[in-house]
């Protein structure tokens, strides 16, 4: 499964990486629907583990500022660990 695809960029220097996609409606102009950012930034702790924290933007540029949804942040922190194949 692919989320966002070819829509992500990385930053890397030796063990840490910024990786980011900004996307937004393309069927609108700029500023007259959603926007919406998402951002890992990450550091490798072993060869199987990432330190991760993630940042989501989105603003629905469509709807009034003052509705539910109309601007949302979610941010998380953990790890993500390599898992093979013959263990999912």
């Amino acid at each position: 499964m692919e989320i966002k695809a070819n829509t992500f960029e990385v930053q890397r220097v030796g063990t840490n990486a910024v990786i980011s996609s900004i996307q937004s409606d393309e069927g609108n102009p700029a500023g007259t629907s959603w926007v919406e950012t998402w951002t890992f930034v990450v550091t490798l702790t072993s060869p199987n583990t990432l330190v991760v924290n993630y940042v989501r933007v989105v603003n629905n540029n469509n709807m009034r500022p003052e509705q539910d949804g109309a601007h949302f942040s979610q941010i998380r922190t953990g790890q993500f660990h390599r898992v093979h194949l013959d263990h999912v």
